[in-house]
Parts: C-alpha cells; structure tokens; sequence
C-alpha cells in the first residue's frame, strides 16, 4: 500500500471565480495532479489546515499506473464551496487482491472438503460441527466418529497409515452421528441416541440398521440430552449405555394422553400423530407448557392458546381432563390474574357449544361460584404464583383468564432454579398415593430445593 501526500493554496480568486459560476461546477475544476506507482486501485481525499477531510474525490477506484489528474470543484462533501486558505490531499493506492496459497490443515491429499481420490476415501476428513468423539478397530482399520456433520463426515474408516478408506455423513437420520462406535472384530457399530447402525468393512462399508429405539414410558426418543454414553461389542452382544432421563422431584400431574382435548378450549385434537419429545403436536405443545422441569428439547415454541376474542369465552383459555387430576400451584406469565378450577364433582360442559352461544355478546366474566373456584393468585418478584387452596383438590378442568399462556420455565435441572433471583416458591406439597394433594403453605418465598420443591397445576 502506497501514501500519496500533497499540498494545495487556495487564494480568494480561485473561490471568487467558483463562486460566481454559481452552484455550477467550474468546467475545469482545480486540477490534482499526481503519479499512481501502479496498477491498483486508488483513494485520494482533501484535507483543510487542522487535518480534517473536507472532500472525498476518489474511493476504492480503479487507475492504471502513470500520471492523473483529478479535479476538485472546490466544494466540500456538503457540496458547500470552501473558504480560502492552505489544503492538501491525501491518497492511498494499493495493488490488486490475489489469492496466494499457504497450506491445508489436513494430512497432504486428504483436504476437509470433499475431494475423493480414486479408491480411497477422499476429503471429508470427520465433521464440520463437532470433535472426534470415539474410536474402534476392526482389523487393520481404524473407525472414528464424531457428534454430527452438516459437511463432511461424522464416522470414517483410516488404514494404519491414517489414510481414509471411507466415511458416512450421517448415522441413522440427518444431523446425527457417531457419539459411539464399537467394534466386535468383524462389525464397526455406530451408535447416537436414535439406534445403531451396522458397518461391514468386509462388503464395501455396507451399512445396516440393527437397532432403532422405539418410543416407550422408559425410554424417550432420542433427543439431543440423551447422547450414548458408551459402547462395547462383546461375543454376540451389543451393550449400551445411555444419558438417563433425570428423575424429577417436581412433575406435572397429567400426560399429554389425559388431556381432554374435546372439551378444551380452544379444542384441541384427539391424537398428535407423532410420540416425540423433540417434535411436539398441538397436545403435546399445551402439556409441554405446563411442564414442571426442564424444558421442550424442540425448536418450536410452545404455548396454551390462543383465546377467542369474541363470545362469553372470550380471553378465557379452558384446560380439560379425562379424569381428574390433583391442583397444586402453578406459575404464570405477567398478566395473567384469573385462575378457576372446576369443583369437584362437577362435570364441565361442552366448551365448544358454550363459546357459540350468543356470539354476539361479550366475555362472561362472572363465574359461577358453585361450578367454579377462584384461586389465589399471588405476584411476588418475578413471575405470578397461584396458591391452591388449602385442602386437597382434583379438578376436570382449569380456567386462566387470558388471550395465551407461554411457556414458563421452573426447573433448567435437578435441584437448580432457573430464575434464583425471582421469587417463585408461593406454596409446596405432595401427590398422595390416592392422588390427593397435600399442601402447605410459606408464608414467604422460598428458594426452590428438595425440601421446598416446586410444584405446579398440572
């Protein structure tokens, strides 16, 4: 990079004779001569007395080597003319960019990228988004893998030279890896938290699935907290050890399965299609916002709503079950002041009619109070608390007073608060073995521990 300094003189005749051409520009200008040491490109500025731009005359510009001459109408980038007085210009040139190669991170012939060699493996030397994780032999070959590739490879195969014989972007499903690979002398087996998939060195790395975790109450599909945490082939055995799903001291009271979508409202449908934990339905959506622990491991929102906006069941969100469940406490977002629980023995009626009578009148904010009882709503620091009665209650249904309830996070994990500076322990208790609810109140918040958990509605 070159620096080009030269000096200017205005008298008051050249900014007179600019002057009274008006707002015009001089049809010549005052010329600024000077000599590019190169092909490049070029920035040339001017400069009053203190050193401060007054006008940018060239920027990032193409000029071939040689002599130039740039004109400047003696106007400031304001487009104002200047007063008289000393200036100077300042240019900076610099040569063309080009690419210039330095090396590869890589062994010499086995780029990151993809760049197969004939009969070999190629480039794709493991992922893009995690570390090698495991490894294995089988024979003379070297099986590594990796959490998950979105480029390269996250499981490949090197000889004793460390050349790649082969490699796999992905195990089982998209974006999953080898967090584990084990090997039995014949078989490298790659194993995440969706299955495990066979490798056959011997039969040009044919890959089979052998194993695909199926949905149960013991053992969740696979979601990204449930990585394998080891794996061992041993005669005609496969074992497997996997993150355990943590066991919850604070839990809601209901499954998805026990939500009565039908008498919900707004209604919900009566199967999601899909039993996952990282793909929530709309039912598994609503169950999930009520979540006493942790947090939806999807990447979609989840919330409970969102309410009519007309009709005696305007702003109210009604939450159904097909058998009832026992109340506790449940925290709620800012706004939400009304809580209503259905009384005991009492059968709810049919939310969908009820929305569509008289659709022309307005929210029906008066409860019956034998049908339905108000809960205590407390709002400490932080987000509001309902306190449930004193006595046990099981209910058919809850009742909130609002357009949508978000998702609120109690717990992040096993003993941990995750808000320790809001005050969220309103009141405590336990699910008797007959389902009752057993409460005591604080009379002040407390942090949230194993003595003192948190509980919630549902």
């Amino acid at each position: 990079m070159t620096f080009l300094v030269r000096c200017l003189a205005l008298t008051s005749a050249c900014v007179a004779a600019a002057a009274a051409e008006g707002a015009q520009t001089p049809e010549r200008g005052f010329s600024v001569p000077y000599e590019m040491p190169y092909d490049g490109f070029l920035a040339l500025d001017v400069r009053n007395q203190a050193g401060a731009t007054i006008r940018r005359l060239v920027v990032e510009t193409a000029r071939a080597k040689g002599r130039h001459d740039e004109s400047w109408d003696l106007k400031d980038d304001a487009g104002q003319l200047v007063p008289p007085g000393a200036y100077r210009w300042t240019a900076v040139a610099r040569p063309p960019l080009k690419l210039t190669y330095g090396t590869t991170v890589y062994n010499a012939g086995q780029p990151g990228w993809f760049a197969p060699a004939p009969g070999k493996g190629g480039g794709a030397w493991m992922a893009d988004h995690s570390s090698p994780l495991s490894a294995c032999a089988v024979g003379d070959l070297m099986f590594l893998g990796s959490g998950c590739a979105e480029s390269g490879h996250c499981a490949i195969a090197v000889d004793r030279e460390g050349v790649k014989q082969w490699g796999v972007g992905n195990v089982l499903e998209g974006f999953h890896g080898a967090y584990r690979v084990a090997s039995d002398g014949r078989y490298a087996y790659l194993c995440n938290s969706l299955g495990v998939q066979r490798v056959d060195p011997g039969a040009a790395f044919a890959r089979s699935d052998v194993l695909r975790h199926a949905y149960t109450a013991d053992l969740p599909p696979g979601a990204w907290d449930r990585r394998s945490g080891g794996a061992v082939a041993r005669g005609d055995r496969l074992y497997l050890s996997f993150n355990g799903v943590p066991t919850p001291w604070a839990r809601s009271a209901f499954t998805t399965d026990e939500i009565d979508g039908a008498r919900s409202f707004p209604p919900l449908p009566e199967h999601d299609g899909k039993l996952e934990e990282d793909n929530f339905g709309e039912r598994g959506a609503v169950a999930a916002t009520f979540s006493a622990m942790g947090g939806p491991v999807s990447s979609k929102l989840v919330w409970f709503g969102d309410a009519s906006g007309s009709g005696p069941l305007a702003d109210t969100l009604t939450l159904a079950f097909k058998a009832p469940v026992a109340v506790g406490s449940v925290l709620l977002p800012e706004g939400v002041e009304e809580v209503y629980v259905l009384r005991e023995g009492v059968e709810l009626t049919d939310t969908v009619a009820e929305s569509a009578d008289d659709e022309g009148a307005g929210a029906n904010d008066a409860f019956d109070e034998a049908t339905w009882e108000r809960c205590e709503v407390r709002t400490p620091a932080g987000p509001a608390a309902i306190a449930a009665p004193q006595r046990s209650l099981r209910t058919l249904a809850v009742r909130f007073k609002a357009q949508r309830i978000p998702y609120a996070l109690v717990l992040d994990h096993r003993f941990a608060d995750a808000a320790p500076t809001a005050s969220r322990a309103c009141s405590h208790g336990e699910i008797e073995k007959d389902g009752s609810w057993s409460v005591t109140r604080e009379p002040d918040s407390a942090p949230i521990d194993r003595v003192n958990p948190a509980s919630l509605v549902l």
